[in-house]
């Protein structure tokens, strides 16, 4: 059924582009293998410079879409606001919840919302946050977004699903066996995906037949999204690890103490930077997870990292914005944010950090 269902999709996949020229960070991580990487986007000064209460708490990951920054709340307010100054773009309050990163594709921003025990597709003008199309499905679990050409794929329930960005038609959709809720990973023709029975499973992307799986911990949840790096799939599991993966499922590495390991690497120079519930961030070599540095952290860090110039940056559940020298962990004074993170950070195009709070408020560091 999955195959007659990409046929019907109108032959070879998509190959991906970089949106920066249109979309400065359309989904989870910037890009469809969720590395992090913004070394590009220069250096920090290391200073707020601005920050918006929104009094209702956050989850999902902000992106950055042309209009601006998009924060989507737990009680399903959609807000768009200026990268620059955070002053109040648009506003759309869609009564539901909102757990998981949203993704923008071809002008629309994708997102799953969970009303009762049902759950809806939404999505939204990318410039007003107008209501496009809705579409309801039966569970209101979600996963973070993947954008993967025009269409946008998540973790639906237990199953991965790949829905249009442009009217919401679902494309078409793996049975898992059980929920995931990490964003799926697209690396070249194959997607990565994990789930809470302790399963990494690998599919061709162009005619969605599995190609393989491997397992972390039988039976325990992996609630963090693979990442995809010099030929390592890289997957944290609740057993406590970070485990890697060949891009062939073969089993390469496992590291960490374990404590809960939610958060997903961020990748740059060789290194795979990743923290755990145990209140540690650590830097490990991608080819054989050697460890090459750690810091101490005063609470969990569920948030995932990125890279900014040489810098690597997350929140935590201490309430504070931490950020470490890439290149041997060195700290900077950490920034009170005011509130516990599970969010990742996002980037703008001028290299700006976005980072929500479970406050329900939002800051920007330069």
């Amino acid at each position: 059924m999955v195959v007659a269902l990409f046929a019907g999709c109108g032959g070879a996949p998509t190959v991906w582009a970089p949106a920066d020229a249109v979309d400065p960070w359309p989904m989870f991580r910037r890009e469809p293998r969720h590395g992090g990487d913004a070394r590009d986007r220069g250096r920090l000064t290391w200073e707020v410079a601005w920050q918006v209460e929104l009094d209702e708490r956050v989850d999902a990951s902000p992106i950055v879409v042309a209009g601006g920054v998009v924060v989507a709340t737990r009680k399903g307010t959609v807000v768009l606001l200026d990268p620059t100054t955070g002053d109040e773009r648009a506003r759309m309050a869609l009564g539901g919840d909102v757990w998981a990163t949203p993704a923008a594709a071809r002008g629309v921003i994708v997102l799953g919302m969970r009303r009762g025990g049902a759950g809806e597709l939404i999505g939204l003008d990318a410039r007003r946050l107008g209501v496009r199309w809705r579409r309801g499905v039966a569970s209101g679990g979600f996963g973070a977004a993947t954008v993967d050409g025009g269409a946008v794929r998540a973790c639906n329930g237990e199953a991965l699903v790949s829905v249009d960005a442009g009217d919401g038609r679902e494309r078409a959709r793996w049975p898992l066996g059980a929920r995931c809720f990490g964003a799926p990973a697209i690396d070249g023709e194959t997607i990565y995906v994990a789930s809470r029975a302790g399963e990494l499973r690998a599919y061709d992307r162009a005619r969605g037949v599995e190609r393989w799986r491997a397992v972390t911990s039988a039976g325990v949840a992996n609630d963090s999204g693979p990442v995809v790096a010099d030929g390592v799939v890289m997957i944290g599991s609740n057993d406590g690890h970070m485990y890697g993966f060949g891009t062939d499922g073969a089993p390469r590495w496992r590291v960490g103490d374990g404590d809960w390991t939610v958060s997903s690497p961020a990748i740059a120079a060789g290194l795979a930077v990743f923290g755990d519930d145990g209140d540690v961030v650590r830097a490990v070599r991608i080819t054989d997870g050697t460890e090459v540095w750690r810091g101490e952290v005063g609470g969990d860090v569920a948030s995932s990292a990125v890279v900014v110039g040489e810098h690597v940056v997350h929140g935590a559940h201490d309430g504070k914005v931490h950020a470490w020298r890439l290149r041997d962990g060195e700290p900077r004074e950490a920034i009170d944010a005011g509130g516990k993170m599970f969010a990742s950070p996002a980037v703008t195009a001028e290299g700006m950090v976005v980072i929500a709070t479970h406050a329900g408020r939002v800051v920007a560091i330069r």
